[in-house]
């Protein structure tokens, strides 16, 4: 895992929460991140788990070849702050 996706380690939040459109899996080239589902006793019962989505700045990208700058949510390359799952229903 980088150091980068670290603090979404342990993040439970309900499959309908709006931190999931920008975070769900994969979320950069060679990413490893995963999505485990909880029945809700096992929510409940697990200690230790994110009960709150992290809050993340927004951060430049810029394009190598035009310059251009674009703001993408840390930890997100650009290109895959969407959930595919969801744009696939669309």
């Amino acid at each position: 895992m980088q150091d980068r996706r670290a603090a979404w380690h342990d993040v439970t939040l309900p499959i309908d929460h709006p931190w999931w459109k920008t975070h769900y899996p994969v979320n950069a080239w060679r990413c490893r991140c995963g999505v485990v589902a909880l029945t809700q006793r096992e929510y409940d019962r697990r200690q230790g788990l994110k009960k709150e989505a992290p809050v993340e700045p927004l951060v430049d990208w810029t394009n190598p070849k035009t310059g251009e700058v674009h703001k993408v949510p840390y930890g997100i390359d650009l290109g895959f702050a969407y959930n595919v799952g969801e744009a696939h229903q669309q």
